[in-house]
């Protein structure tokens, strides 16, 4: 009827009666933004409501708004939203001043009983640094809120941790007191790697206001220190890696600030970027800070035209170096200059016939210019990675292009590393996400096959000429015509891939 969502919301919270189940859908609107469900017992705590009135309070206003989980003569039953983004409306709609936002989170934090998972979960996350910031307009106001969360819930090494945080991240921020806070949360739980990582990102924030270049080197190693310790670390890896990239980076452009920088110190400081960069996609592929680390690093590179004629220099001096050599390959790349890119990645490859990095960006490179030369490409990406490693970017493209090639010894080889990537510590986001189809000419190649066994939300179907298994997820195939879908039936689609392999989408009754 051409009415915005977010007025359909609105008007569908405005319309709940009586005033209390308003509330609570908001309570429940107000936590499950975040992502958490919410247990009973706070719902009873906050709007002192009896388990025995719940039933005519709450169930019967809220029936068709909040799912229940649960058995409720149990009282162990949770709430949610439909979605977390429609409780993201609800929030930003119903609470449109700071002082309702946040006597709404005083109030639920008074009542939460952090002895329960899901409340100690509700907690970190109403108290998270970066979410208050984005909430709140005043500091005032978040002090507050970590005051009277640490009334309620006594020292907490998380709450000190998100409170330094937040003097950090505010342009206003104490940072001396952020560093009282981090040693206060290191004390109550020194094995917490997540802390050490936060005094990391302190020192590379106070690096960078540093006035003077001694404070700034101070500050720039004990980071440094700290980081060192928390790479290749299960649980610390990722985010120490990021602030590795950061401290790097910050190099390159502290070293392009001075008034007359020197060729040899730009060269060096970009080939360190490169090469925690180049391992570091591979380890942690499409993970939001390499994409930014990245984003930023190619700014820098293409925005001044000394580090350009570094690069070139550098290149020219020694090309047999696979940093300055990828950097500036992906410079040629960035600008559309690929057969540039092509040229310098394999004169470096004449010297270095084993560098990893330098073949698999030689292998991008060539499967940017012709995708058709199969054979070139698997070669040069089984080059790009040892059984075993953690190279997850190199092994999907060869066993994506091996998938391709028609030759059965290969395909069973293809399906044999899949298996290993479905395996691999990437997050789920990623590891489902379509990195690329098989394709005819410049479209995607329309196969055809019958469906092999369907389950409730997922089938298989079996490729005409290949004889393959391939998975499907329904939600690759629109609600009428899976419907109609049966063991045996005639189907037509397309063949992508994915970290876990092969899938059919756009599947269609043929």
């Amino acid at each position: 009827m051409g009415r915005p969502f977010e007025e359909i919301i609105v008007d569908e919270y405005n319309n709940i009666y009586p005033k209390q189940a308003q509330d609570v859908y908001l309570t429940v609107c107000l936590l499950n933004r975040l992502g958490t469900q919410v247990r009973a017992g706070l719902i009873a705590r906050v709007h002192d409501i009896v388990f025995n009135d719940f039933e005519e309070k709450l169930f019967a206003p809220l029936e068709h708004i909040v799912q229940v989980k649960g058995k409720a003569d149990r009282r162990d039953f949770y709430y949610t939203s439909r979605h977390p983004q429609i409780a993201q409306i609800v929030f930003e709609e119903v609470l449109t001043e700071d002082a309702d936002r946040y006597n709404e989170y005083i109030r639920v934090i008074k009542h939460l009983n952090i002895s329960y998972d899901t409340d100690r979960e509700s907690f970190r996350k109403l108290v998270n640094a970066k979410s208050l910031e984005n909430i709140f307009v005043s500091p005032e106001d978040i002090r507050a809120i970590f005051d009277i969360a640490k009334e309620c819930v006594g020292e907490d090494a998380y709450l000190y941790q998100q409170m330094a945080n937040y003097e950090r991240i505010n342009p206003d921020g104490n940072h001396q007191l952020a560093e009282e806070y981090l040693k206060l949360a290191q004390e109550i739980d020194p094995r917490d790697s997540s802390i050490v990582h936060s005094q990391a990102e302190l020192a590379v924030t106070r690096a960078r206001q540093a006035q003077r270049p001694l404070e700034r080197q101070k500050f720039r190693n004990q980071a440094l220190l700290i980081v060192e310790g928390l790479i290749d670390k299960p649980q610390s890896d990722r985010h120490a890696r990021g602030t590795y990239l950061k401290l790097a980076i910050d190099d390159l452009k502290y070293i392009l600030e001075q008034q007359d920088p020197i060729d040899r110190d730009i060269e060096e400081a970009i080939r360190a970027i490169e090469k925690i960069l180049e391992t570091t996609k591979q380890k942690y592929p499409e993970d939001s800070f390499v994409n930014n680390s990245e984003a930023d690093f190619g700014i820098i590179i293409n925005d001044n035209k000394r580090v350009l004629k570094a690069l070139e220099n550098a290149f020219k001096n020694n090309y047999r170096d696979p940093y300055i050599t990828m950097r500036l390959a992906n410079f040629y790349k960035s600008k559309n200059q690929l057969e540039s890119a092509k040229s310098c990645l394999q004169k470096a490859l004449n010297s270095l016939t084993l560098n990893k990095e330098l073949n698999y960006e030689y292998a991008q490179i060539l499967s940017m210019i012709d995708s058709s030369n199969i054979e070139s490409l698997i070669y040069y990406y089984k080059k790009a990675f040892s059984k075993g490693d953690q190279n997850y970017y190199a092994q999907f493209w060869y066993a994506r292009y091996l998938f391709e090639s028609n030759d059965l010894e290969k395909i069973n080889e293809s399906k044999k590393i899949f298996s290993n990537l479905r395996k691999a510590p990437i997050q789920y986001e990623i590891r489902i996400k379509i990195l690329d189809y098989i394709k005819d000419n410049s479209a995607n190649k329309l196969f055809l096959g019958r469906v092999h066994r369907l389950e409730a939300e997922h089938g298989f179907v079996v490729v005409d000429g290949r004889g393959d298994n391939i998975f499907f997820h329904r939600n690759n195939v629109g609600d009428k015509t899976w419907n109609s879908l049966k063991a045996g039936s005639r189907i037509s689609f397309n063949i992508g891939f994915t970290f876990s392999g092969p899938v059919a989408i756009k599947v269609q009754i043929s």
